[in-house]
């Protein structure tokens, strides 16, 4: 699939690790997502057509809060009559009166699967399992740059695949006695870069590169395997400490506490303002 470039390309992280000549595949994500029922009602649902990079499509968050990329398509369909319905991956007009209809006048499923359960209207509702869907011609319009119209499911799929790697859970990744990724020290170098050394919470700026080693990296869910872009944030060392109870026990003792009191030593007035600031945790 040369000519099909992923729609789920973490592209701010990938810049800037590529720039330092890391191998960035974790930063993002393959996992199966089975065929389950579209809930929509009062507006909202249980899919969203952008995730937390702002890249448009259809997408889910799975129980860590990540958001899984997948495509609907008709949960009842006559088979027989008209053959394998089309499969979406945006919100195209189809999606749009599906979505107007509160979800009353077609049901839909999503998943990221090749095959897919259908219930064949033609055959008293049978379910059957199909994986000759192709792409809907509305969203292949929309999505022009990027996907061919008839674009079969297994090409689709295959570019979720391709897009990223499995999950930490479904695959062993080397970390250090902390249980952070080998790679760890470069990918914090790499957001800190982004973030021009600046503090997100507090706006505390290292002027110098001295001053650099008092800006920190969090993991906003705690999870250090999560490197995505969308879950690092970076932090002054007092805001660091600060994020919640865990930090401020892990700050206050050894190199971390020594290093962090000489940095309220040295901005003191700016520890004033950053004590009347919400937590990284309230963020």
């Amino acid at each position: 699939m040369a000519t099909d470039d992923p729609i789920y390309d973490f592209h701010l992280t990938k810049t800037a690790l590529k720039r330092r000549g890391i191998d960035v595949e974790f930063s993002g994500g393959y996992t199966v997502v089975r065929p389950t029922d579209v809930v929509f009602k009062n507006g909202r649902g249980n899919v969203e057509f952008q995730n937390d990079e702002g890249e448009k499509g259809i997408f889910i968050k799975d129980n860590n809060g990540r958001y899984r990329q997948v495509f609907m398509y008709k949960r009842d369909y006559h088979l027989i009559k008209y053959g394998s319905p089309r499969f979406h991956i945006c919100q195209c007009e189809t999606i749009q009166e599906f979505m107007q209809s509160g979800g009353f006048r077609d049901h839909y499923r999503y998943a990221n699967t090749e095959e897919v359960k259908v219930l064949n209207m033609d055959s008293f509702n049978r379910e059957e399992i199909v994986d000759d869907l192709e792409l809907c011609a509305y969203c292949a319009n929309i999505m022009s740059s990027k996907y061919r119209r008839g674009m079969p499911l297994e090409h689709f799929v295959n570019i979720l695949k391709e897009a990223g790697e499995t999950d930490p859970e479904e695959e062993e990744k080397e970390v250090d006695i902390f249980g952070y990724v080998k790679d760890w020290q470069k990918i914090s170098d790499a957001k800190r870069e982004v973030e021009n050394y600046t503090c997100e919470i507090c706006g505390y700026h290292a002027e110098n590169m001295f001053d650099r080693r008092f800006i920190h990296v969090h993991h906003k869910d705690g999870d250090k395997l999560n490197n995505r872009m969308s879950n690092l944030q970076c932090l002054c060392i007092h805001c660091h400490a600060n994020v919640d109870a865990k930090h401020k026990k892990n700050f206050s003792r050894g190199v971390q506490a020594d290093m962090l009191r000489e940095f309220e030593e040295q901005n003191s007035s700016h520890k004033s303002l950053q004590d009347n600031l919400p937590s990284a945790s309230a963020m």
